[in-house]
């Protein structure tokens, strides 16, 4: 991979010992890599597009930022050798808004993350979306501020887990121009492949969550929907849990956009409160599965947050 922020490259250091263990060799030593530096190898004009675009991401949702979401691997093992699946670092940052299908995506080949279209192989900037995580692998990330156990989170869950789940729905496959207003989800099935989530202060106690497992419910919604123009039309908050007495069966029959509206502006995601574990603050989360995959972890925000202002979002262009 080269150099990194004037460190050893991922692809050196994984190949020889086959686990990421906080790692970017600078000389003889080593230290944890930066969160961005997947973005030095990329060209300028794609850097500032990236740029741009998580600019926008953050106004979109008002208050969410960098300090959000999973910012460091940790330690990464047995993670197979797709490479479009295998890669931990796409677990890192935001989860997945746009996804790039050269089939199904139009003139601008990207289908949004949706109830019924989960996060896959990479996104319109070439970076992968998800990270598998095979029997006998897991991935353990960090996070730069602690993750509190606080009662005033909404509905008192405290991180999320964002996975690539999807509902199955009537048309089948959705395309960039897909009328969510026609859509419906037929039987609240979903296709899920679980992971299981353990928490810890300081990497070395830790907890296991029997439930509930991520990559499972909800599914991920990147963003609202207008039912007048039939197109999304801005985004949904990444911290905001669904709401938890949403029931699967309340999601059958209804039209997709329903289901949308369901979410009550939140982005979906499996959510976790820190009470169970007896931890009042947590820094790092580890996630083992049998095929499961992880596209972000974002930390919860508060009930008193607004829901951000909103900029309108046409088939991959923000505006």
């Amino acid at each position: 991979m080269g150099q990194v922020s004037g460190c050893r490259g991922w692809n050196e250091i994984w190949g020889k010992s086959g686990v990421i263990p906080a790692l970017c060799r600078n000389g003889n030593e080593l230290q944890a890599p930066s969160p961005n530096a997947r973005l030095q190898q990329l060209p300028s004009s794609m850097k500032t597009r990236l740029f741009r675009t998580w600019i926008s991401a953050v106004s979109l949702t008002g208050f969410a930022s960098a300090q959000d979401f999973a910012s460091q691997v940790v330690a990464a093992s047995g993670l197979g050798t797709n490479t479009f699946y295998n890669n931990p670092l796409a677990i890192l940052g935001q989860p997945t808004s746009w996804n790039r299908d050269t089939v199904n995506g139009g003139t601008a080949q990207q289908v949004a993350s949706s109830v019924v279209y989960g996060a896959w192989q990479s996104d319109p900037g070439g970076a992968n979306t998800v990270c598998t995580i095979p029997s006998g692998g897991s991935v353990t990330v960090s996070f730069d501020t602690p993750i509190l156990d606080d009662p005033q989170n909404w509905f008192g869950k405290d991180f999320i887990v964002f996975g690539n789940s999807f509902f199955t729905n009537s048309a089948g496959v959705i395309t960039a121009n897909s009328n969510f207003d026609n859509i419906l989800i037929s039987t609240g099935n979903l296709f899920v492949e679980p992971v299981t989530v353990s928490v810890s202060p300081d990497g070395i106690a830790w907890y296991t969550y029997a439930s509930p497992t991520s990559d499972g419910y909800w599914p991920t919604q990147a963003f609202a929907w207008d039912p007048v123009t039939h197109q999304f039309a801005g985004s949904q908050v990444w911290t905001k849990p669904v709401n938890p007495n949403l029931q699967p069966s309340d999601v059958v029959g209804k039209t997709v956009a329903q289901v949308i509206r369901l979410y009550q502006q939140s982005a979906g995601g499996t959510a976790y409160d820190l009470a169970p574990s007896s931890f009042t603050s947590i820094r790092f989360i580890r996630l083992t599965s049998n095929g499961g995959e992880v596209d972000g972890i974002s930390r919860v925000g508060h009930l008193k947050e607004r829901s951000g202002q909103r900029k309108m979002v046409t088939r991959g262009r923000i505006r």
